[in-house]
């Protein structure tokens, strides 16, 4: 492996020839630059041309599936195989909840209750609670959003994106559910202990796993959330538990 300037530099004498690529992945693209002139070269054909990572797909074209391990996300765009997808506008929470966002923002009060032994709690007293519960609400509906924002680019850029994130989300259930399923000593404990699992879980049942950048644990705590949305996790607090 070239040392690291040397492949920043490799990169810049690459862009220069309208190839894209990353310190990451410029070995790969040298590796397909190489083999496209070998096939030249043995076709016959002189005066090599390089095929740039150049071609920006047309409004509403979809990629099939993803064709490679090398696929990545940068400037907002994902480069796949060639071609070039811009990805949806990155959502950040909103200061008011949004309806789609009712369903885990419940269970996620309900698990601050059952660890401060408060009957309920609601979102308008979320700005009263002790500073880690302030914090850790923000922290989870951004990590809401952020997988969200994969699953908006999922059915944007893939003909068969639904698919590939249900793949991603059953494969995170299947991680987290020994965990999930333990005994605590509140449901506060749970969400905490299911996280940090789900950081340490590779997804790897979905191809969206293959596009460097694009699922990060910010990610895979959000997929979670999305867990409760859609029913498969019905909340964090066990009415019988037992320790």
């Amino acid at each position: 492996m070239l040392p690291f300037d040397a492949q920043s530099q490799l990169c810049a004498s690459l862009a220069e020839k309208s190839v894209v690529t990353t310190e990451d992945t410029v070995d790969e693209r040298c590796a397909e630059i190489c083999t496209q002139i070998l096939h030249s070269l043995a076709a016959g054909v002189s005066g090599v041309k390089i095929i740039p990572d150049t071609h920006v797909a047309e409004a509403g074209e979809k990629m099939k599936g993803v064709p490679v391990a090398t696929a990545y996300i940068q400037d907002g765009k994902v480069h796949i195989d060639g071609i070039t997808i811009e990805l949806p506008q990155q959502l950040q929470p909103p200061t008011d909840i949004a309806p789609h966002e009712l369903p885990y923002i419940e269970q996620l009060l309900r698990a601050y209750a059952d660890a401060l032994n408060k009957n309920s709690i609601s979102s308008s007293e979320v700005d009263t609670l002790p500073k880690r519960y302030r914090i850790d609400f923000a922290d989870q509906r951004k990590a809401y959003y952020s997988a969200d924002n994969v699953h908006r680019s999922a059915r944007e850029v893939f003909e068969n994106g639904e698919s590939m994130f249900q793949d991603l989300k059953d494969d995170a259930y299947e991680g987290i559910k020994p965990t999930f399923w333990k005994n605590y000593e509140h449901g506060y404990a749970r969400l905490i202990a299911v996280l940090e699992k789900i950081t340490n879980t590779t997804l790897d049942k979905s191809d969206l796993s293959k596009v460097r950048g694009l699922v990060s644990n910010l990610e895979k705590k959000g997929v979670c959330h999305i867990l409760v949305n859609d029913g498969t996790i019905e909340s964090w607090v066990f009415d019988d538990e037992t320790v």
